[in-house]
């Protein structure tokens, strides 16, 4: 879960009985981060304008893999295999190649306006 500056961990093992591991990632650089998507062993977290990439095999200790700077402040993100799809205040979808966790890449962008909720 998002917040505000990091991530907060949750053991969802018993739906009916959500339990804090901790406060897990909190080194998004005092950049407001907005959303998160997880895809297998990695999150994904908007933090001002990157699109951070951490790994989660130890959920309790999120470590940052990569980041990639996209210019645009950053509203939403989902993402699946090699592709990540991030919504922003200027481009209604930006998509990241992130075939290399240690080092997400743009793939493109597609302008016009906000493009808030446009990762779901």
């Amino acid at each position: 879960m998002v917040n505000g500056y990091g991530l907060e961990v949750f053991n969802t093992t018993n739906p009916a009985a959500p339990a804090a591991l901790g406060s897990g990632y909190q080194e998004a650089g005092g950049k407001l981060c907005s959303a998160l998507a997880i895809d297998g062993n990695l999150a994904y977290l908007t933090a001002g304008d990157e699109l951070q990439v951490l790994s989660i095999v130890d959920p309790a200790n999120p470590s940052k893999e990569g980041s990639v700077a996209l210019g645009d402040a950053l509203y939403d993100v989902a993402a699946r295999g090699p592709l990540a799809v991030v919504s922003g205040l200027m481009n209604a979808i930006i998509t990241v190649d992130v075939t290399q966790s240690n080092a997400p890449a743009l793939k493109g962008k597609l302008p016009g306006g906000s493009g808030f909720g446009a990762g779901r």
